[in-house]
């Protein structure tokens, strides 16, 4: 996974990322996300845990095209020693999403998933019972 690709502390990502929603995070986790989101609908994925991460990714919506603008990005693995919040170009999200495993030891989709695309005023949020959502921010 040879892409720019930089990491953040967490703290950093909670600021920008409630600068972005217009509410105080407490915790970056989908359902604090959510709490704060009026009109938002979770669809169910059955069977996700026997997907592959790329599967999971087409299947949800996350690859429909490419994401402008730079990318926030929390999985699971950002809360590992070391580590903290990705940020990435947009078009690099599927090789990224490809590369979670080799690079950080765990599958993109192991646990909660949150991405924030500031410039496109969007959110796509994974729960880590295997439901996800996409929501506009206005």
């Amino acid at each position: 996974m040879s892409m720019p690709l930089t990491i953040i502390p967490l703290a950093e990502a909670t600021k920008r990322m409630s600068s972005v929603l217009g509410f105080a995070l407490g915790a970056l986790t989908p359902d604090e996300i959510t709490a704060g989101l009026p009109n938002f609908a979770w669809a169910s994925l059955p069977n996700w845990e026997t997907l592959s991460a790329l599967d999971i990714a087409k299947q949800t919506g996350l690859l429909r095209g490419p994401m402008t603008g730079e990318l926030l990005i929390v999985t699971e693995a950002s809360f590992g020693a070391g580590c903290g919040a990705f940020l990435l170009d947009g078009p690099n999200l599927g090789a990224f999403v490809v590369g979670h495993l080799s690079r950080y030891g765990e599958c993109f989709f192991n646990g909660d998933v949150i991405i924030l695309a500031p410039q496109g005023k969007e959110i796509w949020l994974f729960h880590h019972e295997g439901v996800y959502m996409c929501a506009r921010l206005t």
